[in-house]
């Protein structure tokens, strides 16, 4: 499925991570991982169902990310003499802890990194304070040169920040924080405006959402039960926006025409 695809892209960089390791699998570290094994069914849904219902905004959790890894990331993964038995993600702050418990040569390892996600000219960056093997610090100039000879389309390294790629992604990510313990965005769809909307009266866009709102009814014969989900869930805040605010009209108003012309494709 392209949705599959498109979430293991996200996942690429913390797999690629790991990659250091081999280059010092002589450090030892017998000690427990200390992120908490959290998961949370159905997270692609409930971050898509965020997402229409706050037209583009969405909160992220802990549970949220390793729930997301573990269904796309299907552990052990072996390759050659090292194989990757978990990958945990912690948010606390404004920093994301990762943790990638593994084994080479059946010596158990532990290779983790904290730092920040952000978004910087319509990229996803890591920005990482530190790597660990266990508990040995190594140095952040070495691995971000092994991390950058890993590079490809879809992600590299530039000015000491592990950058990612979005222009394959069906969607703009427009913002993209750490704060209070969640990851905190919002998303629009490419190339979507609501310049096109400014000349418009309140009347003529009462008037478009009640278009739409006939538009995605109409659809919803020919959909599957997750896109009737979706569609009821927009069908929902075209009907809660009508007391809101003419720019928020508006928003919506975009938002559910750039969902009808996705569907009609």
């Amino acid at each position: 499925m392209a949705g599959t695809r498109k979430h293991k892209f996200k996942l690429i960089p913390i797999i690629l991570l790991v990659a250091i390791a081999t280059f010092a699998y002589m450090i030892l570290n017998n000690s427990e991982t200390v992120v908490d094994k959290t998961a949370s069914t159905n997270v692609l849904q409930k971050i898509s169902n965020q997402i229409l219902l706050n037209v583009g905004q969405f909160e992220i959790t802990q549970a949220d990310i390793n729930g997301a890894i573990n269904q796309y990331i299907k552990v052990p993964i072996s390759k050659g003499d090292m194989t990757i038995n978990e990958v945990n993600a912690k948010i606390s702050g404004d920093k994301i802890l990762i943790e990638v418990p593994f084994s080479y040569k059946s010596i158990d390892l532990l290779f983790s990194s904290t730092g920040q996600l952000g978004l910087l000219d319509g990229e996803i960056t890591y920005n990482p304070d530190n790597f660990k093997l266990g508990k040995v610090s190594l140095p952040k100039k070495l691995v971000l040169s092994l991390i950058s000879k890993q590079s490809n389309n879809n992600f590299y390294v530039e000015d000491n920040l592990i950058k990612i790629k979005t222009d394959e992604l069906p969607i703009a990510i427009n913002s993209l924080i750490i704060e209070d313990d969640k990851l905190v965005g919002t998303v629009g769809f490419k190339g979507a405006s609501t310049s096109n909307l400014d000349s418009l009266s309140e009347d003529d866009v009462d008037t478009q959402l009640d278009a739409a709102k006939q538009k995605i009814q109409s659809a919803t014969s020919y959909m599957n039960s997750t896109q009737k989900s979706q569609a009821s869930l927009i069908l929902n805040k075209i009907d809660d926006v009508k007391s809101q605010s003419l720019d928020q009209k508006k928003q919506v108003l975009n938002y559910a025409n750039n969902i009808i012309a996705n569907a009609t494709k």
